[in-house]
Formats: C-alpha cells, sequence, structure tokens
C-alpha cells in the first residue's frame, strides 16, 4: 500500500497516489455480476483448435518449441485438433521439454522406452517370486485377472497369440547423427541406466498386492462406452493395467486411488502407445496427486465455496440453508476434471485446456487485464489518482472458475432444489446437458471481471446497486470522495 507523507507538493505533475487504506470503504461484498459497468468478457468467441499450420510456426530450426506463451494461448482459446493432439501433449504435460531439440527428443524417446519397460519388468518379476507353486484363486487373479484370461483366450481363438506377462520391447527410432556401431552402444547404455534405475526400487510387495485388486476391479469398466476401449479382447485394458501398477509400484507415496484410472484413459487415447502415455500420466499426477487425498481435496473444496461467495452469494446462501454449503458435490468435477460432466470429447478439450495455465490469476494474461481495468479507473478519475492494486487470491485456479460458471450457469435450478439431496440430484442430472463451450465462456467471463474486481477495490468504490450501468445517477470519484471525507473530518 502507499503511506500517506507529511506534505505533498502542489506541482501538478506529479501523481497522486492513494492508499485503499485512506478510502470510504464502500461495497466489499458487491458480487461479480453487479461490475457491470466494465464488463470485462470472454475472448473465445470466433476462435479455432490449435492446428498444424500454425502449430509448426512455434518451432525454430532446431525443433524447439520457442513460442511456449503462443503455445498455451492458443490451446486455452480453442483446444487442439485432433490431428496434432498427440504432437502439442508431448509438451503440454512435460513429455518434452519446450526447449528440446529435435534430437535430444529422440534420445528422450528412447530412454523413456527403456525405463518405464525395466520398471514394468521387475515389479511382475518380483510379483511371479512371490506367487507359490500351487497359488491361490487370489494369487492367480493378482497375476491374470479374468479380464486378461479372457483377452488371452479371445486372442489365441483368433490365432494372434500375444503375451501379456511379458510385453516385448517397442521399437525406437534411429537416433540421428549416429553410425550404427555407435547407435548400438548408445542403447546398450540406456538399457543398463533403465535396468540400473529399475532395480534401486525397493518394494512393499503388501501394499502393492493390494494396489493390484483394486486395480484389476476398476479397469474392466473404464470408458467401455469409448471405442479406444471396447471389445472383450481389447489389448488397450492390459496397457491401462499396467501403467497403473508401474506407477503404483514406483511411486509408492501416492499408490492408487480410485479415479485414476479414468485420468490415465485419456492419455492412452490420446498418446495410442503405452510409454508415452506412462510418462505422461506420471508427470501429471506428480502435480496434482494432492487432489487425491482428503487433505488436498477438502482445501480444494473450500477454495470454490470462498470464489462461489463472491460470484453468487445468493446460491452459497441457499447451499448453507440445505448444509451442502461443503461443496462436496463438486469432488468429482475437480477430480476428474470434469470428464463425467462432458462428452468424451469435449471434456478431453476442457481438460487441455485447463491444463494450458494460460489464464490463471497468477498468469501474465490476468496481469495484462488487471492493468486495462487499472488504466480505465486512472482514465475516469482524471488521471489524478492511481490506487495500489488489492491482493487476489491466486488459489482461485481456472478450474475453479469452471466450478463456479457451472453453478452459476445453473443458478436458477439450484435454487429450486429443496434440501441437499435435491442438489446432489441436480448434480447428477446435469452430466453431458452442459454446452462446453458456454461454461468455458462463462468461466473467463468470471476471471476477468474477478481481475477488475480486484482494482476496482483498490480503489475503494466497487460499484454497489446505486451505481449500476443503468442507473443515471453518476457514480462519485475518488476525489469527490476525498473531499467529502476531508469535510466529514474537519466539519
Amino acid at each position: 500500500m502507499a503511506h500517506r507523507s507529511g506534505s505533498v507538493s502542489s506541482d501538478s505533475s506529479y501523481e497522486v497516489v492513494v492508499s485503499t487504506d485512506e478510502l470510504p470503504y464502500i461495497g466489499k461484498e458487491a458480487e461479480l455480476a453487479e461490475i457491470e459497468y466494465a464488463n470485462p468478457q470472454s475472448k473465445r468467441s470466433g476462435r479455432v483448435p490449435l492446428d498444424k499450420k500454425v502449430f509448426e510456426t512455434l518451432f525454430d530450426a532446431d525443433g524447439r518449441l520457442v513460442e511456449e506463451s503462443k503455445f498455451r494461448q492458443e490451446i486455452f482459446h480453442g483446444g487442439i485438433h485432433p490431428s496434432i493432439r498427440r504432437d502439442a501433449w508431448q509438451f503440454l504435460f512435460g513429455l518434452y521439454p519446450f526447449a528440446s531439440t529435435k534430437r535430444e527428443r529422440a534420445t528422450c524417446r528412447a530412454e523413456n522406452r527403456e525405463k518405464y519397460y525395466a520398471m514394468k519388468h521387475r515389479w511382475k518379476t518380483l510379483l511371479q517370486l512371490q506367487t507359490p507353486p500351487n497359488p491361490s484363486k487370489d494369487d492367480q487373479d493378482l497375476m491374470n485377472p479374468d479380464f486378461i484370461q479372457r483377452i488371452e483366450n479371445l486372442s489365441v481363438h483368433d490365432g494372434n497369440v500375444t503375451s501379456t506377462s511379458n510385453s516385448p520391447l517397442p521399437s525406437v527410432s534411429p537416433l540421428p547423427s549416429l553410425s550404427p556401431d555407435d547407435m548400438e552402444q548408445r542403447f546398450h547404455f540406456i538399457e543398463i541406466q533403465a535396468a540400473v534405475y529399475a532395480n534401486r526400487q525397493t518394494f512393499n510387495m503388501d501394499e502393492l498386492k493390494s494396489f493390484i485388486r483394486v486395480i484389476n476391479k476398476d479397469v474392466p469398466r473404464t470408458d467401455r462406452d469409448v471405442d479406444f476401449f471396447k471389445g472383450d479382447d481389447n489389448m488397450k485394458l492390459l496397457w491401462l493395467r499396467d501403467i497403473l501398477v508401474t506407477f503404483a509400484a514406483f511411486h509408492p507415496m501416492i499408490g492408487y486411488t480410485q479415479g485414476m484410472n479414468d485420468i490415465l484413459s485419456r492419455f492412452l487415447v490420446v498418446m495410442q502407445n503405452e510409454t508415452d502415455a506412462y510418462w505422461c500420466f506420471a508427470y501429471f499426477m506428480e502435480n496434482i496427486h494432492m487432489d487425491f487425498l482428503e487433505e488436498g481435496m477438502l482445501r480444494k473444496l473450500k477454495i470454490v465455496r470462498a470464489l462461489l461467495s463472491e460470484v453468487n452469494s445468493t446460491i452459497m446462501k441457499h447451499l448453507k440453508k440445505h448444509s451442502v454449503d461443503d461443496m462436496v458435490f463438486c469432488h468429482r468435477w475437480l477430480l476428474l476434471s470434469f470428464k463425467r460432466e462432458f462428452l468424451f470429447d469435449d471434456a478431453l478439450m476442457l481438460f487441455e485446456i485447463i491444463s494450458s495455465h494460460h489464464l490463471e490469476l497468477s498468469s501474465l494474461e490476468a496481469q495484462r487485464e488487471r492493468d486495462r481495468a487499472r488504466a480505465k479507473d486512472f482514465q475516469r478519475e482524471g488521471g489524478l489518482c492511481r490506487a495500489d492494486v488489492a491482493p487476489m487470491n491466486t488459489d482461485y485456479t481456472f478450474e475453479i472458475f469452471v466450478c463456479a460458471a457451472i453453478l452459476d450457469d445453473n443458478a436458477d435450478m439450484l435454487m429450486k432444489c429443496r434440501d441437499g439431496m435435491e442438489v446432489f440430484e441436480m448434480a447428477n442430472n446435469m452430466v453431458k446437458k452442459m454446452n462446453i463451450h458456454d461454461i468455458l465462456e462463462r468461466a473467463e467471463t468470471l476471471l476477468r471481471r474477478y481481475c477488475h474486481l480486484s482494482i476496482e477495490r483498490s480503489f475503494g468504490v466497487v460499484n454497489i446497486p446505486a451505481y449500476k450501468a443503468d442507473n443515471r445517477k453518476k457514480r462519485p470519484t475518488t476525489m469527490e470522495l476525498l473531499t467529502k471525507l476531508k469535510d466529514d473530518i474537519f466539519s
């Protein structure tokens, strides 16, 4: 905040800086919907998905993605065209660094494949060694659950015999600029590194077996209505299962929790191969794993509650009246990144838009929105006064605004709910009935208005109903308020 000085020069070249501590307090409880005069809107209209033509312009001659900011911006405004989604996700979800060259990515690809299959081979070997000569039904199900046996039986019947216990290593692309001998030596070194990495991990086999039991139940019912996972003999289910077990084995502090299968299925559908899907999933889970812990999710639900109180306090009061203001009915939205709430392809686009992190309150774009709002306020005050920007809650990420947008967009239905049970029923009835574009526009508009709200609070003159845009009464300037404050003090 600016500090009051003992005297101020009367030179007109000086800008008068006013602290919010020195202004009358007006309307802190004003909702975002009341910020009508500024009316910042979503900038999504007319935008198209990131396509191959634009995507290729983001790279330099050596293959580095040098336009990261534009990359994220394009994704946020329109998602990614399916034809390049796999290539774009490799950067978006950390499989390859933005600054990596084509040659460096070829090496990284080879290392990732060797490392993943070494990790998978290790837990499978240890599980096999712990299986007694005459295994019980439970031991047999750990290694070969019913759905794997069905796949094996159907594969044999069709004459397409595939080993599910030891999947062969996939072929890797030759490393550029290496002779055959050098390439063989390089691959041998990568194999040794992968084996060392996999073998130094210690396992709690009882805990791992517990994870496997849950995984074996969840995998057969994951996205079976999606073409990629349809069919009783679908080998993609084995990829899903092996990735989840490998991740749980090598991330014991995270392990496996129901819902991770839904997150992984997205990566498999897009990446189309086991190795790349594993590493994208692993990097993503390392960033968001707190959402799968009770403490982390409760914290996120509190953030939703706080934002909704600012977006639409009427809804918040209604939810509190029916004892559902803990926002637990939003749990699945946040855990699965709205996967069940929209059609699969729409949810896929929303997932990548949220993951672009282009428009967060801590992002450059949000700062620009605040600067625009601050400039408008400065101009409206006649260039005489500028206040400091009030702090904002950067925990309000874009996915939190999506939650608020869904609730705000369905406010009429929510207000008709007569008890907590009806609120939960209403949330379930919205599944796959909402328009993804309407929700995205609403969420972006709310976020931009929140940026403007922080500016208005800094000036201490947030709009209240008496000063709405449709009201002809002129809103007092900051200097007028200061004059009135001085008159009040010395009268």
